[in-house]
């Protein structure tokens, strides 16, 4: 989990259409490519709130989540883990917390 991919997950549904040959691209990529749809799912969610609390939690990803957020240390078992234990439910549930 890093920074773009925990706003892409809160803020938008996606879905991947079709996937796109290397042929058809010069020069050819050594990758393969895919066709991804994007909709906002919640307009109401504020993006700059949404960002900064990113910034925040991914700045220090070794960090605990408690002193990247510079609260007193607790016995919250979500908030003794780093950034990169968590799921996106739990990652949701800190910026619903905050």
């Amino acid at each position: 989990m890093n920074k773009y991919k925990f706003l892409t997950r809160i803020m938008t549904s996606y879905l991947r259409h079709f996937d796109v040959s290397p042929k058809v691209f010069f020069p050819k990529p050594s990758v393969k490519s895919t066709v991804v749809k994007f909709e906002f799912k919640n307009k109401n969610l504020d993006i700059n709130k949404a960002n900064n609390f990113s910034d925040i939690i991914f700045k220090n990803v070794r960090k605990k989540i408690y002193k990247n957020l510079k609260i007193k240390k607790t016995e919250n078992i979500i908030l003794n883990k780093r950034v990169n234990e968590l799921t996106i439910d739990e990652l949701l549930w800190i910026y619903n917390f905050i």
